[in-house]
């Protein structure tokens, strides 16, 4: 079967989903997206909140959201994605969901122009959620929030591709970042958690890591069930000396950590096996089909 994508609202096969050569999004990295778990039967969680923060971005380059209203529309992007994952007979398996939006216009930088804009989604076979992780140390220090607004996935990951890449050649599944005052950020490519005498305490925002829609709902159903998560500086010595961690990413959910850096972890913590299971329920409870958004 060929490969399809969704470009620009219509169904076509990935070879026929074509940007120029010199488009913004490409030689200037002016594009933001979102990747989501889509559940067997067509099941999301947090779709909405995705479709806020991939608008919040759009709009940041220049995309007029009234215009394509239908973009950000949930029920119309459901039933795109529901056209996309038929055609790769994913209904009935969980899917690994991109929606991204760049600039197709090709001015210098320096140029003024009316910006245009390709809109393009993409799926495959998701792995399994929750799978234990490995957590390396990177040297590079994470884009400061200051420097870029963590509230977006922008498409320049470049730098934490490369960190990532030098982690797992050193057998480690993903590496930490650490903010400008050597404190830890985040993964390169999740949120990170770690458990002290049974208190959760995560990265705060400030630390430039990314505002997680996984994060946020976990953190929400935490304090539903009276559990609150410290928001702090994390320095590397709490890092390396926590009694557990976990990860949190929209198509891993929650991963317990095996190891920080040389040190092994308990992934069976059972402070880390409640927050699994309390993001389970929260899950069930909250999550859309994609034929009733």
């Amino acid at each position: 079967m060929s490969d399809y994508v969704i470009f620009n609202n219509r169904l076509v096969e990935r070879k026929n989903a074509i940007v120029p050569a010199g488009c913004r999004a490409l030689t200037l990295g002016e594009s933001c997206f979102e990747t989501m778990r889509v559940y067997s039967g067509g099941y999301v969680l947090g779709f909405v909140d995705h479709l806020e923060r991939l608008m919040r971005g759009a709009v940041m380059l220049g995309y007029d959201a009234r215009e394509h209203a239908e973009t950000f529309r949930a029920g119309d992007c459901a039933s795109m994605l529901l056209k996309l994952l038929e055609a790769h007979s994913l209904l009935n398996a969980d899917a690994r969901v991109r929606i991204q939006i760049g600039r197709l216009d090709e001015s210098s930088i320096k140029e003024e122009t009316s910006p245009e804009f390709f809109f393009m989604m993409t799926a495959s076979e998701a792995s399994k959620a929750g799978e234990p992780v490995k957590l390396g140390f990177s040297a590079r220090e994470r884009i400061s929030a200051a420097a870029s607004d963590a509230s977006v996935k922008w498409s320049y990951y470049a730098p934490n591709v490369m960190e990532l890449n030098k982690g797992r050649n050193e057998g480690f599944d993903d590496v930490l970042l650490m903010d400008g005052e050597g404190n830890i950020s985040c993964a390169a490519t999740a949120n990170v958690f770690f458990v002290k005498d049974d208190e959760i305490i995560t990265p705060w925002l400030q630390s430039g890591a990314l505002h997680g829609i996984t994060r946020k709902l976990l953190m929400r159903a935490l304090l539903e069930n009276g559990i609150h998560a410290n928001e702090k500086p994390v320095s590397r010595i709490e890092a390396e000396t926590c009694d557990a961690a976990f990860i949190t990413s929209s198509v891993r959910e929650i991963a317990p950590v095996l190891q920080v850096g040389d040190k092994a972890r308990n992934a069976d913590h059972p402070m880390v096996e409640k927050v699994m299971k309390l993001f389970a329920e929260h899950r069930s409870h909250h999550r859309k089909k994609l034929t009733d958004l």
